[in-house]
């Protein structure tokens, strides 16, 4: 079972701080997330990046959201999860606080017990 280190969690923490005070997206990369994400019906036409930035913000702020890391050999990628209209959203960002992705798997649980998913607890109980 994979397992992360003391500075592998601080750079997790610090990373969730940063994104928690602003969202940044690859150069060019938030538009294109926005309308794959309307694409496969997980957001509705009419959304604007705000409206999906509003989601992300939910969940990223809420103290009850589960953290996870996707740890790909040394590559970190903290990920929180939280419940947006009944459906479990993942939001996903590099150690530097760039956004990744956000969307609602299909299959949650399957999709987290992935083994390059580790587990860390809930928001407040990292931070």
């Amino acid at each position: 079972m994979k397992e992360l280190n003391l500075i592998e969690i601080q750079r997790v923490k610090q990373a969730i701080i940063k994104v928690q005070s602003q969202i940044i997206w690859k150069p060019n990369k938030a538009e294109s997330h926005l309308r794959k994400r309307i694409k496969m019906g997980h957001l509705p036409r009419d959304f604007s990046l705000e409206n999906y930035e509003k989601i992300i913000k939910k969940i990223i702020l809420n103290t009850e959201s589960q953290v996870y890391v996707f740890k790909d050999n040394f590559v970190l990628y903290p990920s929180l999860t939280g419940i947006i209209k009944d459906r479990l959203w993942l939001v996903m960002f590099d150690v530097n606080g760039i956004m990744e992705t956000a969307f609602p798997p299909s299959n949650p649980q399957k999709y987290l017990q992935n083994n390059p998913f580790i587990y860390l607890g809930t928001l407040k109980e990292l931070m």
